[in-house]
């Protein structure tokens, strides 16, 4: 999963303590800004989707990883400000944890 999610620019928004997530001893800062989802779809995982934002790399959530009403909000073109950003990126980082559980398995 190189370069999910992760910013190697190196710019001052993105030296801003956020989340800090080790994965295959790989560090990924993740900054949360406004969003805007370009595509949404169901993945051959139940229940699993997979979102591409306008800008940045997709990701895959679950509705059970998310906050109550939030999943009914995603469509293309919909927006979301940094608080729900945080709450889709959170939701991938959950998948991510999911689907690197199951290969070890």
């Amino acid at each position: 999963m190189t370069g999910w999610l992760a910013c190697h620019c190196h710019c001052l928004e993105c030296l801003l303590p956020t989340v800090i997530v080790w994965l295959d001893q790989t560090i990924f800062f993740l900054h949360y800004k406004k969003m805007t989802i370009k595509s949404i779809a169901e993945t051959s995982y139940s229940g699993m989707y997979k979102l591409v934002p306008e800008e940045g790399s997709a990701f895959y959530i679950r509705r059970e990883y998310l906050p109550e009403g939030l999943f009914e909000k995603l469509d293309t073109d919909a927006e979301f400000d940094e608080e729900e950003s945080g709450f889709l990126f959170d939701a991938a980082l959950t998948c991510v944890v999911e689907l690197k559980a199951v290969e070890y398995l």
